[in-house]
Protein backbone atom coordinates (compact mmCIF):
# COMPACT_ATOMS: atom_id res chain seq x y z
CA UNK A 1 0.00 0.00 0.00
CA UNK A 2 1.01 3.47 -1.08
CA UNK A 3 1.44 6.57 1.56
CA UNK A 4 0.75 9.79 -0.30
CA UNK A 5 1.53 13.30 1.50
CA UNK A 6 1.82 16.88 0.30
CA UNK A 7 5.01 18.35 1.89
CA UNK A 8 4.89 22.16 3.04
CA UNK A 9 6.85 23.09 0.27
CA UNK A 10 4.30 22.02 -2.25
CA UNK A 11 6.60 18.12 -3.04
CA UNK A 12 3.81 15.42 -3.56
CA UNK A 13 5.63 12.69 -1.39
CA UNK A 14 4.67 8.88 -2.27
CA UNK A 15 6.11 6.23 -0.20
CA UNK A 16 5.80 2.74 -1.66
CA UNK A 17 6.91 -0.53 -0.17
CA UNK A 18 7.26 -3.07 -3.27
CA UNK A 19 8.50 -6.81 -3.80
CA UNK A 20 8.82 -9.68 -1.19
CA UNK A 21 11.24 -7.26 0.62
CA UNK A 22 8.80 -4.99 1.05
CA UNK A 23 11.48 -2.46 0.14
CA UNK A 24 10.30 1.34 -0.04
CA UNK A 25 10.63 3.57 -2.61
CA UNK A 26 10.23 6.60 -2.44
CA UNK A 27 9.13 9.35 -4.77
CA UNK A 28 8.99 13.14 -4.74
CA UNK A 29 7.04 15.08 -7.36
CA UNK A 30 6.40 18.43 -8.57
CA UNK A 31 10.34 18.81 -7.04
CA UNK A 32 10.84 22.45 -6.49
CA UNK A 33 14.29 22.46 -7.31
CA UNK A 34 15.84 21.65 -10.89
CA UNK A 35 19.25 21.94 -13.23
CA UNK A 36 19.98 24.20 -15.85
CA UNK A 37 19.28 22.31 -18.50
CA UNK A 38 22.39 21.56 -20.74
CA UNK A 39 21.74 22.55 -24.38
CA UNK A 40 24.79 20.85 -25.88
CA UNK A 41 26.70 17.76 -25.27
CA UNK A 42 29.84 19.37 -24.28
CA UNK A 43 31.16 18.00 -21.06
CA UNK A 44 29.50 14.36 -22.15
CA UNK A 45 31.44 11.43 -22.40
CA UNK A 46 30.63 7.65 -21.85
CA UNK A 47 30.88 6.51 -18.04
CA UNK A 48 34.67 4.67 -17.79
CA UNK A 49 33.09 3.50 -14.30
CA UNK A 50 29.55 1.92 -14.49
CA UNK A 51 28.40 0.03 -17.57
CA UNK A 52 25.38 3.07 -18.04
CA UNK A 53 24.51 2.74 -21.68
CA UNK A 54 24.61 6.16 -23.22
CA UNK A 55 26.64 9.53 -22.36
CA UNK A 56 27.28 11.54 -18.33
CA UNK A 57 28.20 15.00 -17.70
CA UNK A 58 28.81 16.09 -14.17
CA UNK A 59 25.98 17.65 -12.28
CA UNK A 60 26.00 21.84 -11.41
CA UNK A 61 26.87 21.55 -7.85
CA UNK A 62 24.35 24.22 -6.61
CA UNK A 63 21.70 22.10 -7.75
CA UNK A 64 22.76 18.65 -6.01
CA UNK A 65 22.99 20.50 -2.91
CA UNK A 66 20.20 22.05 -2.95
CA UNK A 67 18.32 18.83 -4.06
CA UNK A 68 19.69 16.87 -1.61
CA UNK A 69 18.89 19.47 1.20
CA UNK A 70 15.14 18.82 -0.15
CA UNK A 71 15.00 15.01 0.82
CA UNK A 72 17.89 13.36 2.62
CA UNK A 73 16.31 13.94 6.35
CA UNK A 74 13.20 12.07 5.24
CA UNK A 75 15.73 9.18 4.39
CA UNK A 76 16.23 8.94 7.96
CA UNK A 77 13.48 7.80 9.51
CA UNK A 78 11.79 6.18 5.80
CA UNK A 79 14.73 3.79 5.77
CA UNK A 80 15.24 3.69 9.37
CA UNK A 81 19.43 5.07 9.52
CA UNK A 82 20.91 5.27 11.98
CA UNK A 83 20.94 9.11 13.19
CA UNK A 84 25.18 9.35 13.65
CA UNK A 85 25.78 8.27 9.93
CA UNK A 86 26.27 11.31 7.76
CA UNK A 87 24.95 12.00 3.91
CA UNK A 88 27.89 11.34 1.18
CA UNK A 89 27.44 12.17 -1.61
CA UNK A 90 29.28 9.36 -4.18
CA UNK A 91 28.80 10.62 -7.93
CA UNK A 92 26.19 13.04 -9.72
CA UNK A 93 25.39 12.95 -13.46
CA UNK A 94 23.44 14.21 -16.17
CA UNK A 95 22.72 11.23 -18.22
CA UNK A 96 21.71 10.31 -21.45
CA UNK A 97 20.95 7.11 -23.12
CA UNK A 98 22.40 6.66 -26.70
CA UNK A 99 23.21 3.14 -27.28
CA UNK A 100 21.50 1.05 -29.68
CA UNK A 101 20.65 -2.44 -28.32
CA UNK A 102 22.69 -4.22 -30.71
CA UNK A 103 25.30 -2.48 -29.54
CA UNK A 104 24.67 -3.34 -25.30
CA UNK A 105 27.46 -5.66 -23.95
CA UNK A 106 26.85 -8.72 -21.63
CA UNK A 107 25.62 -6.68 -18.16
CA UNK A 108 23.94 -4.14 -20.12
CA UNK A 109 21.57 -6.65 -21.15
CA UNK A 110 20.61 -7.75 -17.38
CA UNK A 111 19.27 -5.97 -14.15
CA UNK A 112 22.22 -5.02 -12.28
CA UNK A 113 23.02 -3.25 -8.79
CA UNK A 114 25.09 -0.22 -7.79
CA UNK A 115 26.35 -1.43 -4.23
CA UNK A 116 25.67 -3.80 -1.48
CA UNK A 117 26.17 -1.32 0.99
CA UNK A 118 22.78 -1.04 3.78
CA UNK A 119 22.54 2.72 3.22
CA UNK A 120 23.44 3.50 -0.53
CA UNK A 121 20.56 4.98 -2.84
CA UNK A 122 19.97 5.90 -6.12
CA UNK A 123 18.45 9.47 -6.16
CA UNK A 124 16.94 9.88 -9.71
CA UNK A 125 15.51 12.67 -11.25
CA UNK A 126 13.16 12.81 -14.36
CA UNK A 127 14.06 15.68 -16.64
CA UNK A 128 12.46 15.57 -19.93
CA UNK A 129 9.19 16.97 -20.21
CA UNK A 130 8.35 13.84 -23.23
CA UNK A 131 7.19 10.30 -22.16
CA UNK A 132 9.72 7.90 -21.48
CA UNK A 133 10.00 4.58 -20.12
CA UNK A 134 10.16 4.22 -15.87
CA UNK A 135 12.57 2.18 -13.80
CA UNK A 136 12.25 -1.50 -13.45
CA UNK A 137 13.00 -3.54 -10.34
CA UNK A 138 13.74 -7.09 -10.95
CA UNK A 139 13.53 -10.60 -8.98
CA UNK A 140 16.07 -12.98 -9.51
CA UNK A 141 13.60 -16.27 -10.00
CA UNK A 142 16.22 -18.83 -8.70
CA UNK A 143 17.04 -17.54 -5.87
CA UNK A 144 14.27 -15.05 -5.15
CA UNK A 145 16.90 -12.03 -4.65
CA UNK A 146 15.34 -8.67 -4.94
CA UNK A 147 18.00 -7.06 -3.61
CA UNK A 148 22.45 -7.86 -3.53
CA UNK A 149 23.80 -7.44 -0.38
CA UNK A 150 27.70 -8.81 0.68
CA UNK A 151 25.98 -11.96 2.35
CA UNK A 152 24.38 -13.37 -1.04
CA UNK A 153 26.49 -11.28 -3.47
CA UNK A 154 28.98 -14.49 -4.21
CA UNK A 155 25.75 -17.08 -4.10
CA UNK A 156 23.87 -14.72 -6.69
CA UNK A 157 26.75 -14.42 -8.62
CA UNK A 158 27.72 -17.78 -9.12
CA UNK A 159 24.05 -18.88 -9.92
CA UNK A 160 24.20 -15.93 -12.77
CA UNK A 161 27.20 -17.33 -14.75
CA UNK A 162 26.12 -20.85 -14.31
CA UNK A 163 22.52 -19.25 -16.03
CA UNK A 164 24.33 -17.69 -18.94
CA UNK A 165 26.54 -21.19 -19.21
CA UNK A 166 23.54 -23.40 -19.45
CA UNK A 167 20.96 -21.13 -21.27
CA UNK A 168 23.40 -18.55 -23.12
CA UNK A 169 23.70 -15.00 -22.90
CA UNK A 170 20.68 -13.13 -22.57
CA UNK A 171 19.32 -11.38 -25.77
CA UNK A 172 20.70 -8.57 -27.58
CA UNK A 173 17.91 -6.28 -25.69
CA UNK A 174 17.57 -3.85 -22.87
CA UNK A 175 16.13 -5.39 -19.73
CA UNK A 176 12.87 -4.32 -19.44
CA UNK A 177 10.51 -7.41 -19.26
CA UNK A 178 10.30 -10.89 -17.63
CA UNK A 179 12.40 -13.40 -18.65
CA UNK A 180 13.62 -17.17 -17.74
CA UNK A 181 15.73 -16.00 -15.26
CA UNK A 182 14.33 -12.16 -13.61
CA UNK A 183 11.19 -11.52 -12.87
CA UNK A 184 10.13 -7.61 -13.49
CA UNK A 185 7.67 -7.03 -10.13
CA UNK A 186 7.50 -3.26 -10.11
CA UNK A 187 8.34 -0.21 -12.02
CA UNK A 188 8.96 3.57 -11.29
CA UNK A 189 6.84 4.97 -13.74
CA UNK A 190 8.08 7.89 -15.54
CA UNK A 191 7.42 11.50 -14.73
CA UNK A 192 8.62 14.43 -15.73
CA UNK A 193 9.88 16.55 -12.71
CA UNK A 194 9.48 13.25 -10.31
CA UNK A 195 12.69 12.36 -8.19
CA UNK A 196 12.65 8.57 -8.10
CA UNK A 197 14.63 7.28 -4.50
CA UNK A 198 15.50 3.55 -4.20
CA UNK A 199 18.10 1.39 -2.21
CA UNK A 200 21.33 0.67 -4.92
CA UNK A 201 21.04 -3.12 -3.82
CA UNK A 202 18.16 -3.37 -5.28
CA UNK A 203 18.06 -5.43 -9.04
CA UNK A 204 16.90 -2.57 -11.17
CA UNK A 205 17.40 -1.74 -14.80
CA UNK A 206 15.60 1.32 -16.91
CA UNK A 207 12.61 0.21 -18.99
CA UNK A 208 13.91 1.12 -21.92
CA UNK A 209 11.29 2.10 -24.95
CA UNK A 210 14.24 2.51 -27.99
CA UNK A 211 11.78 4.79 -29.96
CA UNK A 212 11.83 7.26 -27.65
CA UNK A 213 14.77 6.75 -25.04
CA UNK A 214 17.62 6.13 -27.15
CA UNK A 215 18.55 9.22 -28.39
CA UNK A 216 21.74 11.66 -28.87
CA UNK A 217 19.60 14.67 -29.03
CA UNK A 218 19.00 16.57 -25.95
CA UNK A 219 15.80 18.27 -26.62
CA UNK A 220 13.39 15.05 -25.98
CA UNK A 221 16.17 12.40 -25.50
CA UNK A 222 15.57 10.60 -22.10
CA UNK A 223 17.64 13.17 -19.78
CA UNK A 224 17.75 12.39 -16.05
CA UNK A 225 20.10 13.62 -13.51
CA UNK A 226 21.62 10.66 -11.52
CA UNK A 227 22.53 11.45 -7.79
CA UNK A 228 24.01 8.39 -5.91
CA UNK A 229 24.57 9.02 -2.21
CA UNK A 230 25.61 6.92 1.05
CA UNK A 231 24.93 7.67 4.72
CA UNK A 232 27.98 6.30 6.40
Amino acid sequence: MAVHQTLPNGIELTIERVGNEQTPVVMFDNFPVLPERPTSLDGFAPDKHSYYPGLRKVLPKPYVVKALQCIYMALYDIYQVPKHKQLKVLDNYFSLITTQPQELALLQRLPHFDSTHEHYFAVLHYLDENPHGGTGLFRHNQTGFESINEANIEQYLAICQQEITEYGEPAQLFPSQSTQQFELYYQIPYKPNRVAIYPGKLLHSTIVNVATDVSGNLAGGRLTSNIFIEYK
